[in-house]
């Protein structure tokens, strides 16, 4: 890209120092802001993807992701941005307005690849997809990624002695992060919407089953994610996969069968997705693992 747009800089957001010649300083105020944004994202994620399912009139659920979008911009240049207790409670009341049933439909959990798990365009529409063949889809957090991020900062130091300055910034704001993760997860309680899996137990579930040293990618992440997800009650998992990518299939496809050693449960389709892949038969392998499941 830089051979061709050479005047364009690029600005990405990332952990590994990637376009060192390109950057914004960070201020603990921008920190703290882009944490803020990720949980309000993550929370409208949560409450549109348990509500979608059960709207009664078609487009009920994005009227009201619409709504809170605005409500929560507008926010976002005054301090009330800050007052998390009240955007939460304004976002919950406007998808309460979608009453969920107590028979909820199946729940099918979305892992993989961080771009192909939530892009619609690389993924073909999975979520609408999942949504028309009766299903409830439940993707992990975006902060959840991150958090795996930190805590790799973390593990350098502890596995290789590398990051010895840098790894104490990242357990400061890992244990920020994680708190409010948490706190998201105490405004959820009482309500009739599951909350995001802890990630402290994820980050367990790690030394049940792959060394918390295999970073590349989503790395431990992934098979950590399936394990959880399965002993929370979600047995049914499609992994997203770009095609020929050598990390993610081994961390997603390879892990699948001690994965399931732990948890027989589980029935987990893993799912290549390319430009010049056949929708039709990605399609229909989703389709042969929701066949069994009860309705």
């Amino acid at each position: 890209m830089e051979k061709e747009f050479p005047s364009v800089p690029v600005l990405s957001f990332n952990f590994s120092g990637l376009e060192k010649s390109h950057s914004l300083p960070m201020t603990p105020r921008m920190i703290l802001e882009m944490t803020l944004a990720a949980l309000y994202g993550d929370m409208l994620m949560l409450l549109y993807q348990q509500s979608r399912p059960y709207e009664s009139k078609e487009g009920e659920a994005d009227a009201i992701l619409k709504r809170c979008q605005d409500y929560i911009s507008k926010r976002l240049s005054r301090h009330g941005f800050y007052s998390m207790k009240k955007n939460y409670a304004y976002f919950i009341k406007q998808f309460q307005a979608i009453n969920i049933p107590q028979k909820r439909k199946p729940r099918v959990g979305v892992v993989g690849e961080i771009f192909v798990k939530y892009s619609a365009l690389a993924n073909n529409n999975l979520f609408s997809f999942l949504l028309s063949e009766g299903t409830e889809p439940f993707s992990p957090s975006l902060l959840e990624f991150c958090l795996y991020c930190l805590v790799n900062g973390e593990e350098d130091f502890r596995l290789y002695r590398k990051n010895k300055f840098s790894h104490v910034l990242d357990l400061i704001l890992y244990r920020l992060a994680y708190r409010l993760t948490r706190i998201q997860a105490h405004y959820l309680k009482g309500t009739s919407y599951y909350p995001y899996d802890d990630f402290e137990k994820i980050r367990k579930n790690t030394s049940r089953i792959i060394s918390p040293g295999v970073k590349m990618g989503e790395g431990w992440l992934i098979p950590s994610e399936m394990l959880t997800m399965g002993e929370e009650g979600v047995e049914d998992i499609v992994c997203c996969q770009p095609f020929g990518c050598l990390p993610n299939h081994i961390v997603g496809k390879g892990m699948i069968r001690p994965v399931k050693k732990l948890c027989p449960s589980l029935n987990i389709a893993a799912i290549d997705y390319d430009p010049g892949a056949s929708q039709v038969n990605q399609e229909n392998r989703i389709k042969l693992m929701l066949s069994n499941l009860e309705r």
